[in-house]
């Protein structure tokens, strides 16, 4: 379905989640293993020992005793937190009460090291991504969030910003923020302000956002020296002319080899940001793609010098 019409998957999972009652996964955040039963001792044992990292066969050895709580613990926490997640968007649509006791059991899932949440097509505000941000574990390694909705705006992008900026750890960071079109320029300033220096791979969707310019973005950036893929679509945005796209390009750090640059619909983009584009990519890139469709002031002196100017090593 995702790969037929973009976002048609949120859809349909929101219509089918969304009667499901609440009330009867709630109980999934209180979840303990140990507490757990077993119609059978032996399997109930098995289990135990499978989750405590051990083989069926091991004997029992000082120190076992710690190691099997540790686990326990780390296996109890996981399994909260996926509860926790799969009932965020329902609490969100039925406003139910103060989401934070989602957030601390998120929070307390400290071995996490990816989360993939889509809030789209949802009543996610502000209120509800502030929470979220302050849930991130800190050994995160993959943050994906989709947020294709009209309540999301600026105070909601600056206390995410503020959490990102603690993810030590952080390699793919994916937001796609579509239509929402109350992110103001504070917000994405403050995300380019705040991006992790370990990011490889950076996926950034504001197409339609309330922004002057993407030159606080640009300066984050520049400063993401590992970075290798990079996307953004900024498309929709009237601001967006040569001198954006001319800033934006000079941030792009020497071994980036992907990028997807969205640009459609920005009336003001001209033949002159084509080529302060093009003189920009990186030598080493291997992947490109461009979205410049009605931008009505490109001409075929820019298509031209796209064509000869492109990097050799491109598959």
């Amino acid at each position: 379905m995702e790969k037929k019409t973009p976002r048609s998957e949120a859809r349909s999972v929101a219509m089918r989640e969304n009667p499901f009652p609440v009330k009867v996964i709630e109980p999934g955040l209180q979840l303990d293993i140990e507490e757990s039963q077993t119609s059978n001792k032996e399997d109930y044992d098995r289990i135990l020992q499978n989750v405590a990292g051990f083989e069926p066969s091991h004997m029992p050895e000082p120190g076992d005793v710690r190691t099997s709580q540790e686990n326990f613990r780390k296996f109890n926490c996981r399994l909260r937190a996926e509860m926790a997640l799969a009932m965020w968007y329902q609490v969100v649509q039925q406003s139910l009460p103060d989401p934070k006791r989602l957030a601390r059991a998120i929070l307390a899932d400290d071995s996490r090291t990816t989360l993939n949440k889509n809030f789209s097509h949802s009543k996610f505000s502000d209120y509800h991504l502030a929470q979220l941000a302050a849930a991130l574990p800190s050994n995160l390694r993959h943050l994906q969030l989709s947020f294709w909705c009209g309540q999301i705006g600026t105070p909601g992008i600056r206390a995410l910003s503020k959490s990102l900026s603690q993810l030590k750890h952080l390699e793919t960071l994916m937001l796609d923020c579509q239509m929402c079109s109350q992110i103001g320029q504070t917000g994405v300033d403050a995300l380019g302000l705040c991006l992790p220096a370990t990011i490889t791979v950076l996926r950034l969707n504001f197409h339609a956002a309330n922004l002057r310019n993407i030159n606080g973005l640009a300066k984050g950036i520049s400063n993401l020296k590992n970075l290798r893929a990079l996307s953004i679509d900024v498309g929709g945005i009237e601001n967006m002319d040569h001198r954006q796209v001319g800033t934006l390009a000079e941030s792009f750090p020497p071994r980036l080899m992907n990028l997807h640059l969205g640009l459609r619909g920005c009336p003001y983009f001209t033949s002159s940001g084509v080529q302060l584009l093009v003189l920009s990519l990186p030598a080493e890139m291997s992947m490109l793609s461009l979205n410049f469709s009605v931008c009505d002031q490109i001409n075929n002196d820019a298509v031209r010098w796209l064509a000869f100017k492109m990097p050799c090593l491109l598959k």
